[in-house]
């Protein structure tokens, strides 16, 4: 603890001024300093010294320090330990952005991802209620919506219209004004109800109708999004493009139609027609394979001398080739003879 005292030695300045504030002995933007050296050089700074930082005549004050050498010596000191605390850049790490490489610092860097993660989370819980919300409800508001459906037909063979509707003009001239107006207000009420269920009809129809196209874009994304991971070049925009019109171009070389390929999601089948793709392909060009090995064994004489050295490599992989018989082989006899 600070041990009191009643009496204080040492040197004083006058101040000859009046309504002198806080914000003037030590102005705020040094109070942000947790340095120990003190505030002493911030004193009056702004009567002390101009906006640039140095100091001005009219208000420089009188050194109250006996020894001004040491004084010096230490305001540089400590403005010099200051300024390497203030200046200390922060730390950045290099990202790249929208395809730009940038310099983040890296408590920003480290917020971004915290964002992210939380972004992240958020989401797969979503996805997760959601899954389940469609696994339980949905399921439940379809079995519904078919037996609204399927009571809506068994009402509709009940109300039926009695045949087409009748010659009002015969039949007021032959029943009496009360039973037309009965028999006609009947008709009309089982006409109404008629269309009545008609229109109901045609609403769960539309709803049954947009949920299988739903459940439809769902099923094409989630098989895409598969496909995608299981080939990388399917979600790339160009090359995704080119091998979709490859696809197509052999699916119609054995006879499929748009149609037919309009009705293809599961991403096996894609994978399976390019397989069945890419062997044609390879079939069509063993025969060029073959012919031009022919050609290189046929141009093989074994009275040929060539320089001793080349000779016996291109030997040894003749002598690979007749044994193994492989493509691969020749290829390679037809490099050294080229």
């Amino acid at each position: 603890m600070m041990e009191s005292f009643k009496t204080h030695r040492g040197v004083i300045a006058t101040l000859d001024r009046a309504n002198v504030d806080t914000d003037q002995i030590i102005p705020k933007q040094f109070l942000k300093s947790i340095l120990r050296t003190g505030f002493g050089k911030h004193l009056f700074a702004d009567w002390r010294y101009r906006a640039d930082g140095t100091p001005d005549p009219g208000e420089e004050a009188e050194d109250a320090e006996p020894d001004a050498a040491k004084t010096k010596a230490t305001a540089e000191t400590d403005d010099t330990e200051e300024e390497k605390e203030e200046v200390a850049p922060p730390r950045t790490l290099r990202i790249k952005v929208d395809g730009i490489e940038q310099d983040v610092e890296e408590e920003e860097v480290k917020r971004g991802y915290s964002r992210t993660a939380d972004y992240t989370r958020k989401t797969q819980a979503l996805a997760a209620e959601r899954a389940k919300w469609e696994a339980e409800e949905v399921v439940a508001v379809r079995e519904e919506r078919r037996q609204y459906a399927e009571r809506l037909a068994a009402l509709a063979s009940i109300v039926q219209l009695p045949g087409e509707e009748p010659d009002w003009d015969t039949l007021r001239n032959a029943l009496t004004p009360e039973e037309f107006t009965t028999q006609f207000t009947e008709w009309r009420a089982q006409h109404a109800r008629m269309e009545k269920i008609r229109s109901e009809q045609e609403r769960v129809e539309a709803l049954h109708l947009a949920d299988m196209e739903k459940q439809w874009k769902d099923r094409v994304r989630a098989e895409n999004a598969t496909l995608a991971a299981l080939w990388p070049d399917w979600a790339e925009p160009t090359k995704g493009k080119a091998i979709k019109d490859d696809l197509v171009a052999y699916a119609k070389s054995l006879q499929f139609t748009d149609d037919d390929l309009a009705q293809v999601s599961d991403h096996r089948l894609l994978l399976l027609l390019d397989k069945a793709r890419r062997f044609d392909e390879a079939q069509k060009r063993k025969p060029k394979i073959e012919e031009k090995i022919d050609r290189a064994l046929e141009t093989i004489k074994p009275s040929g001398v060539p320089g001793k050295s080349k000779i016996g490599e291109t030997e040894r992989v003749q002598r690979r080739l007749m044994e193994s018989g492989r493509v691969e082989d020749a290829a390679a006899l037809i490099a050294k003879m080229l």
